[in-house]
């Protein structure tokens, strides 16, 4: 894989996370990243569960973070 497919993948989990930011974890679901990024359904799937992947680890270092501050 070189580096421009993996940037170009890399904006493509963003975009999934800024659904997810805008809709909510729930309710960003395979059909939704189709529609609104034009993704594949394979590589929605991929991305999708890249995104989720990213998001959760997301909210655990904000808990974290939050914790140690306490």
């Amino acid at each position: 894989m070189t580096d421009f497919d993996r940037e170009g993948q890399d904006e493509q989990v963003r975009q999934v996370l800024n659904l997810i930011e805008e809709l909510g974890y729930d309710a960003v679901k395979l059909p939704i990243v189709m529609e609104r990024t034009g993704m594949a359904k394979t590589t929605a799937h991929h991305r999708l569960n890249a995104a989720r992947t990213t998001w959760k680890s997301q909210q655990a270092s904000r808990t974290d973070r939050k914790e140690s501050t306490s």
